[in-house]
């Protein structure tokens, strides 16, 4: 009877949790690898992940970064 309750009163089914968990792990990724390119950027400011997650400018420059960074080094592992 007890399981019957607790599957009503969710609201969200397992497989929406289980994207929304990796979306999140993914965002954490790409704050910590955009937070390692910043060591190299010491002008732009460093917010925590709650206000780098909310602010959807800081998330699209941050895959930017990552682009922007990842291009030369797979060009340089293809040629050399």
């Amino acid at each position: 009877m007890s399981k019957k309750k607790s599957e009503e009163n969710s609201k969200y089914d397992l497989l929406t949790k289980i994207m929304s968990y990796a979306v999140i792990f993914f965002m954490f990724i790409i704050f910590v690898v955009d937070r390692a390119l910043h060591i190299i950027l010491p002008h732009k400011e460093h917010d925590k992940f709650t206000s780098w997650a909310k602010d959807k400018n800081n998330v699209k420059f941050a895959f930017a970064r990552l682009i922007i960074f990842t291009i030369p080094i797979s060009i340089f592992k293809i040629f050399f």
